[in-house]
């Protein structure tokens, strides 16, 4: 066990992309509706957890078979609270084994009653099992060993990490605002202008600044067929530009931000061409042409088939 110190979204950038199990075990009905476990979910991750708050729909987003689930539902915590507080709870095995080598000071030799004392008794304050670790710690090892055995076979499990990713749609931003917008704002969307090509995700690997009049291209892997153009300004300074798109780009997200890049320098007049690796196709070609001016207009993307060798060009006619 590994305790990571100062939480935060920076460490969870890092962590989650990482993680393949993550436990949600609050207790049924408690509502700890924190968004940890759709991040997990989307980033691959499968959960096992119990049925409170956002569990609930991740499981029925992503399928019940991609959801290790475990422990007492809502509707039943309030009846096992009063059998507790009967006397008619029978602790398990296991879980009295569980507390026990927690007292041996395998841990370490701290004090653990106060946590301890609060899994034991039938009721009174500080006792009584209030969040019945004690009834839903079977399922949860029986859950336990359902993830054992479904992490055994790769490809199970690389196909419920799968499904566990494209069925968290639900809980992207674009569609919690756009729901909140018309049923809880109650405002209506803004029609905007019209581009001539759809806006992408900036995917850009460019443009570092060497020195005040220069401009250099990040280190990256590229095709070979990259091409870069220097230009003159006005003042007299030249300026190289080399605009590339490192390997390993999602093909979802392969393309050029409308308006990203915009310069008030005559160097970007002239159209420039960007590489993009060989190995991932963009509707059959592997370079776009980009051009603007200095009015600050959005950029406009065409097929640079003139790049193209021979072969892939006719292709594409």
């Amino acid at each position: 066990v590994v305790f990571v110190p100062n939480y935060n979204v920076s460490v969870a950038e890092i962590l989650i992309p990482g993680s393949e199990l993550s436990q949600h075990i609050s207790t049924a009905g408690m509502e700890a509706s924190g968004t940890s476990n759709m991040k997990f979910a989307l980033n691959g991750c499968l959960i096992i957890g119990t049925l409170d708050g956002a569990n609930v729909e991740i499981r029925e987003e992503i399928g019940e078979e991609n959801f290790f689930l475990f422990g007492a539902t809502a509707d039943e915590v309030p009846h096992l609270r009063k059998e507790r507080e009967n006397g008619l709870f029978m602790p398990d095995p296991r879980f009295e084994e569980a507390k026990q080598f927690i007292r041996s000071g395998a841990f370490g030799n701290y004090d653990y009653n106060p946590l301890l004392e609060s899994l034991e008794g039938n009721s009174g304050y500080g006792r009584g099992d209030y969040f019945l670790v004690g009834h839903d710690f079977p399922t949860y090892m029986d859950a336990q060993a359902r993830v054992d055995e479904a992490y055994k076979d790769r490809k199970r499990w690389i196909k419920m990490s799968i499904l566990s990713t494209s069925g968290s749609g639900k809980f992207s931003s674009d569609r919690t605002i756009s729901q909140y917008a018309k049923e809880i704002w109650n405002i209506e969307e803004c029609c905007v202008p019209q581009l001539r090509y759809p806006t992408v995700t900036p995917l850009l690997r460019c443009l570092r600044r060497r020195n005040s009049h220069s401009l250099s291209p990040r280190p990256s892997r590229t095709s070979r067929r990259s091409v870069s153009r220097s230009s003159s300004c006005k003042r007299g300074c030249s300026r190289e530009v080399d605009l590339r798109l490192g390997d390993g780009v999602p093909h979802a997200q392969l393309g050029v931000a409308l308006g990203v890049l915009h310069h008030k320098h005559d160097a970007f007049r002239r159209t420039t061409p960007i590489s993009l690796p060989e190995s991932i196709p963009l509707l059959g070609s592997s370079l776009v042409q980009i051009s603007t001016s200095l009015s600050f207009r959005p950029l406009e993307l065409r097929p640079a088939t003139s790049f193209l060798p021979d072969k892939k060009r006719d292709r594409l006619a």
